[in-house]
């Protein structure tokens, strides 16, 4: 089972990630390379809510939250939660 520093730095991996294809989606959209942008969009996508679910699951049922993670961890975690995944029930909206 990953630790809590091991789960943070996978998140931001693939934070790093979906931001990097969010910046090429602009740039193929701004050269009006649509069919370039869609494809990007629909990995941005399936990455994103990918990320979103993995981690939700994680967090709710394969680890301990309570010793993975110090109570900043946790509050941290819990403010993140609080916005991301508002955000990702909007991606399909979106997509």
């Amino acid at each position: 089972m990953p630790t809590g520093p091991q789960i943070l730095l996978i998140l931001k991996v693939l934070v790093a990630a979906v931001t990097v294809l969010f910046a090429a989606s602009l740039v193929a959209l701004a050269r009006k390379n649509f069919k370039l942008h869609g494809k990007i969009n629909t990995a941005f996508f399936v990455l994103t809510m990918l990320t979103v679910i993995v981690f939700e699951l994680l967090i709710r049922f394969a680890i301990d939250v309570t010793t993975t993670f110090s109570p900043e961890a946790r509050a941290m975690l819990r403010i993140h939660l609080f916005f991301s995944v508002p955000a990702a029930l909007l991606l399909p909206v979106m997509f």
